[in-house]
């Protein structure tokens, strides 16, 4: 009897193991979503160029395109089940996004408005703004980076996988 017992604890766990995801199914979930994020650096990197570069003309087009592909990026996501019965790590992904889309709809939205600005009307007040929402958008980004970093490292420990 006791024999069976722990013929069936063995098989039982055997089984267990044979059901969790793979490590190449981990990575594979986590390189989805950050494509994902890469697609919303990308635009802000364009922005930015944008803004240190004085190219106003392409500040509110590029602005607009960030914004749907946030949009565009958080329905993919959505649509992505939880990895192996917990959300963790999506819901953590779609905080930061949904931080991406905060920011570009009013932080970077208000230094676009400065930026166009004819030189006769901008003033050390508008500078002043400028410097309060770039340190707003900057804080709102780095809290949640740090959030998300922390969930995405605990998850490659735990499918034991190196992130690049």
């Amino acid at each position: 009897m006791k024999r069976s017992f722990y013929y069936f604890l063995i098989l039982s766990n055997l089984l267990l193991i044979s059901c969790s995801p793979s490590k190449e199914e981990a990575i594979k979930y986590n390189d989805s979503m950050i494509e994902e994020q890469l697609k919303i650096v990308s635009l802000f990197d364009s922005l930015n160029y944008c803004l240190d570069s004085n190219i106003s003309q392409q500040l509110l087009p590029i602005q607009k395109k960030l914004s749907n592909q946030i949009e565009e990026s958080l329905k993919k996501i959505n649509k992505i089940e939880e990895f192996d019965k917990n959300s963790n790590y999506k819901k953590n992904i779609e905080a930061l996004f949904n931080v991406y889309k905060d920011i570009t709809n009013n932080e970077y939205y208000k230094i676009i408005n400065i930026y166009i600005l004819p030189d006769s009307l901008y003033s050390n007040e508008e500078e002043v703004k400028l410097n309060i929402f770039w340190n707003e958008a900057f804080k709102k980004v780095q809290n949640q980076l740090v959030e998300f970093n922390k969930v995405q490292v605990d998850f490659s420990k735990k499918y034991n996988f190196k992130l690049e």
